[in-house]
């Protein structure tokens, strides 16, 4: 029998009559292309996506980003399938757009499948995507690490102890952004903490005393094995990372880390507080919060269990305050009770939430450091 062949610009040159189509059409569209290139390049026609894929990739050398990628893609596919396709009679009528981003296939998931599986084309049959398919997917942002803290922003930081005497108030923001959270209104997150920063940045008293660390949840397994976290800025005040602060913006990428991730900030907040306390600084502080916006769908549960134990044990010395926030209604409760079985919620509204924030943390103007814990009074964006 003769091997099957694949053809990449046949398949971008149909990709204009399918992008007519509807968005399950096109989804559909690439899936079955995706099987077939990988089928024309094993030779078999059975098997999941990452046996083929290993056999395609094995002897080549793809960069561990593009490598992630390509897996990322099988995992969608594989997930498409699951929440799509199984079960469905060829006879039932097609889900509407709406279905489908419910699910988490809406049309940015579409432009992101697109996107990888055109670079998987243009890497393993060595020739280039055309420009009319890469205007498809344009407008699709890269993952934000070159507005990650550089080391000179931290030594300022450390610097700004001696010079900036004001009792310092740790916000800890972490924001699960992995691909699972597809669905979540990312916009309206972004618009939201935008505006708590400016806020932050008018009030003459937080801006001297909040020291915000920012970092997101979604990373490649590599990423994770390097522990290459993706901090967005780590505990200084506004003025010293006014730029980054202004600059980034959350998507969703990779997977959910976030035990590891919680760990990571409880080191530099160990280590923040260490500074602190120095004889050369002896600036002192109040309680710090944690905010963790999460669906708590999270894979790394050695870390989270280390985690938890840490988070308990600073809470139990008026350290820490955590507050977990599920971000849409699929959030696992049981998961978010294990980080806070107190003050585990679910969000009804970004722009509350984050109005909340700002509101209780003004009351560091009536509280003592070193004793006074602030809560953080959710009278909004909660239920």
């Amino acid at each position: 029998m003769a091997k099957k062949i694949f053809n990449a610009q046949l398949f971008w040159y149909n990709l204009d009559k399918k992008n007519a189509r509807s968005l399950f059409s096109r989804i559909n569209y690439i899936n079955s292309s995706f099987f077939a290139s990988l089928s024309s390049l094993t030779g078999i026609d059975k098997g999941g996506y990452r046996q083929m894929l290993d056999m395609v990739l094995d002897g080549k050398s793809p960069g561990t980003r593009q490598a992630d990628e390509f897996y990322s893609l099988s995992r969608a596919f594989t997930d498409y399938y699951h929440k799509v396709c199984r079960g469905r009679d060829k006879n039932d009528p097609e889900p509407d757009a709406e279905t489908l981003a419910a699910k988490g296939f809406g049309e940015e998931k579409y432009k992101l499948m697109l996107k990888q599986f055109s670079e998987f084309l243009a890497f393993v049959y060595e020739c280039i995507v055309p420009e009319d398919v890469k205007e498809v997917y344009k407008t699709i942002e890269e993952s934000p690490e070159e507005l990650q803290m550089t080391m000179d922003i931290e030594k300022l930081s450390e610097a700004d102890l001696a010079d900036n005497p004001t009792p310092r108030f740790q916000l800890i923001i972490i924001i699960d952004n992995a691909f699972y959270m597809d669905g979540c209104a990312f916009g309206q997150l972004n618009a939201s903490l935008q505006n708590l920063i400016n806020e932050i940045e008018k009030n003459s008293l937080l801006s001297s005393a909040v020291e915000l660390y920012i970092a997101t949840s979604g990373h490649s397994r590599k990423e994770k094995e390097e522990n290459a976290i993706k901090e967005i800025v780590s505990f200084a005040t506004i003025d010293r990372q006014r730029k980054i602060l202004h600059e980034f913006t959350i998507k969703p990428y990779g997977l959910c880390y976030l035990g590891t991730v919680i760990n990571m900030a409880l080191d530099k907040l160990e280590k923040r507080k260490a500074l602190m306390v120095a004889p050369d600084n002896s600036v002192s502080y109040y309680p710090s919060w944690m905010i963790l916006l999460t669906n708590g769908k999270y894979i790394d549960e050695p870390e989270m269990e280390i985690a938890c134990d840490r988070m308990n044990e600073m809470k139990r010395q008026r350290e820490l305050q955590v507050y977990p926030v599920g971000i849409t209604e699929k959030a696992i409760m049981d998961n978010l009770c294990k980080l806070d079985g107190e003050r585990a919620a679910i969000l009804t509204s970004f722009k509350g939430f984050f109005n909340d924030v700002f509101q209780s943390m003004k009351m560091i103007k009536n509280s003592t450091p070193g004793g006074d814990r602030i809560e953080l009074v959710h009278n909004e964006g909660f239920r």
